[in-house]
C-alpha cells in the first residue's frame, strides 16, 4: 500500500454492488409496434404491453366484446409471449378492442390494464352487373357496372391484359368487335391505405356471323401443279369452313377460331373461276375468294440463248478493253526504245548529219557512205567520185555509195 501523505488528495474504488430497487406498478401501456401505417387485411400486427413497476408485472392479453346489454366481456388469448401479442394475417373480423392486464405481486390490490382498438381496413363483395360471362352481339353496345364494400372511400378502374383501359365504376363498350371479346377486370383500391386492393374478373363473349380471312387472295400458279390454300374464320358460335373446290382438306380449331387448309390441283377451270372459302354458323355466313393466275414461264432455249448472247457481249467488251490496254503498253515501250536509241546516237534528228563508214579488215574494198541532201555546201564538196571528179550538186542526194580502191 502506498503511504498516505498529509495534505494530498486520494481516491479508492470499492467492488461493484448491484442494488435492486423495487417499486410498485401504477399503470400499463398497450401499444402497436407494427405495422406503422394503417392496418389492412393480410397484415401481421404486433402489440406490446409495458408496465412502469419493477419488477415487471405478469402480463396477460384479452379480446374485449360488448354484450347485447352493453356490458364488456373478455376472452383470454392463449399462446402469447408477453410482453408481445402477435396477430398474423389479420382480417376484417379481427377488428376490435384488445386489452392487456398486469398482476403485481407486490401490489395485488391495484388493477392494472390498458386497451387498444384495432381497425382492419378491407375491401369486400366486389361484384359486376351483369355477372360473368357477358354475351354481346357483334356491332352492339354493352355497359358493365362494378360495385364493392370498403372500410374507406374506394376508387374503381377497369383493366385488360394488365393495362388500365377505363376509370370509374362502369365499363362501356360500343360497336363491339370480335377483338373486344375476352377477359376484363374490375380493380378496387383504397387511396388512404397503401397496397389495399381487390379485383373481380369478367368474361365478355362476342356473338355474330363468322369473319373470314385468307393469307393470300391472289396467287400465281402453274397449270397441273398442286397448291396449298389457307383460310381462317372466327365467330361465335364456332364456324364451319367449306371450299368450292375438290381437294384434301384439314382443319385446326382453337376456341372460336377455325383454320382450314386445302391442297388442290390447278386446272383450267380453277384458273378461270378461282377458289372460294365459306364459313358458316347459326348466325350467318361469310366467304372469301382466292384468285389464281397462270404463271408465264420463258422457254429454256430462249433463256439460254439470251444468256449466251449477254455473255458474248460481255466477253467482247472485255476483249476490246484488253486490246486497248495492250496497244497503250506497246506504244509506251516503242517510245521508250526510240528515246533510248536517240540518246545513244543511233538515230539522226533535225539538220545534223551522220556517216556510217565501216571498213573491217576482211572487207577493205567496200566503203559505205550515208549522205543526206541537207548537208552544208562546205561539207559536201569534199566528196568525189572514183576517178577524182567532183560530183554535181544534183547528185548530192541521200544515198549509199560504194567506194572501191
Amino acid at each position: 500500500a502506498l503511504p498516505i501523505l498529509p495534505g494530498a488528495d486520494h481516491m479508492m474504488e470499492s467492488e461493484f454492488v448491484n442494488i435492486t430497487v423495487i417499486y410498485l406498478s401504477e399503470k400499463l401501456s398497450l401499444v402497436m409496434n407494427s405495422p406503422p401505417q394503417e392496418v389492412k387485411e393480410g397484415d401481421t400486427v404486433t402489440l406490446m404491453c409495458i408496465g412502469d413497476g419493477s419488477p415487471a408485472p405478469e402480463i396477460t392479453f384479452h379480446r374485449v366484446w360488448l354484450s347485447k346489454d352493453g356490458e364488456e366481456d373478455e376472452d383470454d388469448i392463449p399462446d402469447t409471449t408477453p410482453p408481445y401479442l402477435v396477430l398474423e394475417d389479420v382480417q376484417k373480423a379481427d377488428s376490435g378492442r384488445y386489452r392487456c392486464r398486469g398482476f403485481d405481486v407486490n401490489n395485488p390490490e391495484v388493477e392494472l390494464k390498458d386497451d387498444i382498438d384495432i381497425s382492419v381496413n378491407y375491401i369486400e363483395h366486389v361484384q359486376t352487373s351483369p355477372e360473368s360471362p357477358v354475351e354481346v352481339m357483334l356491332g352492339g353496345d354493352v355497359v358493365i357496372e362494378c360495385s364493392a364494400s370498403a372500410s374507406m372511400p374506394a376508387e374503381f378502374s377497369w383493366k385488360r391484359k394488365g393495362k388500365v383501359i377505363m376509370l370509374g365504376r362502369e365499363l362501356s363498350l360500343n360497336n363491339v368487335t370480335y377483338e373486344m371479346g375476352g377477359r376484363y377486370g374490375c380493380v378496387v383500391t383504397v387511396p388512404d391505405v397503401p397496397h389495399l386492393t381487390s379485383s373481380k374478373g369478367i368474361n365478355i363473349t362476342v356473338k355474330g356471323k363468322p369473319e373470314v380471312e385468307v393469307k393470300q387472295w391472289h396467287l400465281q400458279v402453274q397449270e397441273n401443279e398442286m397448291v396449298n390454300l389457307t383460310c381462317e374464320a372466327f365467330g361465335h358460335p364456332s364456324p364451319v369452313i367449306t371450299w368450292d373446290a375438290d381437294g384434301v382438306v384439314t382443319h385446326n380449331q382453337e376456341r372460336h377460331r377455325v383454320c382450314s387448309h386445302l391442297t388442290v390441283l390447278v386446272t383450267p377451270e380453277l384458273l378461270r373461276s378461282g377458289v372460294t372459302c365459306n364459313a358458316t354458323n347459326s348466325l350467318g355466313s361469310s366467304d372469301q375468294s382466292i384468285r389464281l393466275e397462270a404463271r408465264i414461264l420463258l422457254p429454256v432455249t430462249t433463256a439460254a440463248t439470251v444468256t449466251q448472247t449477254e455473255m458474248k457481249k460481255a466477253d467482247s467488251k472485255g476483249v476490246i478493253i484488253v486490246v486497248i490496254i495492250i496497244c497503250i503498253l506497246l506504244l509506251a515501250i516503242l517510245g521508250a526504245v526510240l528515246y533510248f536509241l536517240y540518246k545513244k546516237g543511233k538515230i539522226a534528228c533535225g539538220r545534223s548529219g551522220k556517216q556510217n563508214i565501216t571498213n573491217p579488215d576482211d572487207q577493205k574494198d567496200n566503203i559505205v557512205v550515208e549522205m543526206k541532201a541537207d548537208k552544208l555546201p562546205e561539207e559536201t564538196e569534199l566528196l568525189q567520185g572514183p576517178n577524182g571528179e567532183k560530183r554535181p550538186s544534183s547528185d548530192q542526194e541521200e544515198r549509199y555509195i560504194d567506194l572501191k580502191n
